[in-house]
């Protein structure tokens, strides 16, 4: 059981940079209202030492635009021991992407104004094929992530010509969770992402009514990506509409 004012794990591949955690205490010092503190992990291959790349949590404008662009970090990712706990344990129904679920719990309870970003590598993230990223491959994360989409858009009510596009695309896995806390979440935002991920979708499959709905909820909230895609679908909404 963690004592600490500060709580992260750390892999048996990975390890932390010497010096992290003095560099973490100042952090937490400076940065009292703090709540996330993200500092950068540099990955490399174990085979030969060679550097991957370098990054850090990333973050979008707001807390639903992140959770919808995951970018996780979790060796280099400390939360406040009374944050973590607020949040509950790590959901042991996941094989892959548990840190991910807790990153989203927090942004939908939280939001991210009090993430603080550091600009030093706090941790090392050793890559090689027995690893669950390396060796089991990137679909298996994946499925589960989309997963726990498919039942935050359960729990958030989206509409259910939307909710089944979800459902079409989302393999069945055994993710099991109490309903989350979601003030922080803006629901308007998460369903005109499904509407602009599904639109063209939906008018392909001759649903035009709701296809336009959905042009109509992506424009609203600002989340429509104009593409070559969203031009040849409002060619052809007007052209039916003639």
């Amino acid at each position: 059981m963690a004592t600490g004012d500060m709580v992260n794990w750390i892999n048996s591949d990975d390890y932390l940079e010497p010096g992290a955690l003095e560099k973490l205490a100042a952090a937490y010092i400076k940065h009292p209202q703090g709540e996330v503190f993200c500092g950068y992990t540099h990955c490399f291959w174990h085979e030969t030492g060679d550097t991957s790349h370098t990054y850090r949590m990333g973050l979008q404008k707001n807390a639903t635009s992140t959770l919808l662009n995951i970018e996780m970090n979790q060796p280099g990712t400390f939360y406040k021991t009374a944050i973590l706990k607020s949040l509950g344990p790590i959901n042991e129904s996941l094989r892959y992407v548990f840190d991910n679920e807790l990153w989203m719990r927090y942004l939908c309870q939280y939001g991210q104004e009090n993430v603080i970003r550091l600009k030093e590598i706090l941790a090392h993230f050793r890559q090689h094929n027995q690893s669950k990223s390396i060796g089991e491959g990137f679909d298996a994360f994946n499925k589960e992530q989309q997963g726990i989409l498919q039942w935050l858009c359960v729990q958030t009510a989206l509409p259910q010509y939307l909710q089944q596009q979800v459902d079409r695309e989302t393999e069945p896995i055994n993710y099991q969770s109490k309903p989350w806390q979601i003030p922080a979440l803006s629901i308007k935002k998460l369903h005109a992402f499904m509407a602009n991920k599904y639109m063209v979708t939906l008018f392909n499959q001759g649903m035009l009514q709701e296809s336009k709905t959905s042009f109509k909820m992506a424009v609203k909230a600002n989340t429509i990506n104009w593409n070559r895609k969203t031009l040849g679908l409002i060619k052809k909404l007007l052209l039916k509409h003639l």
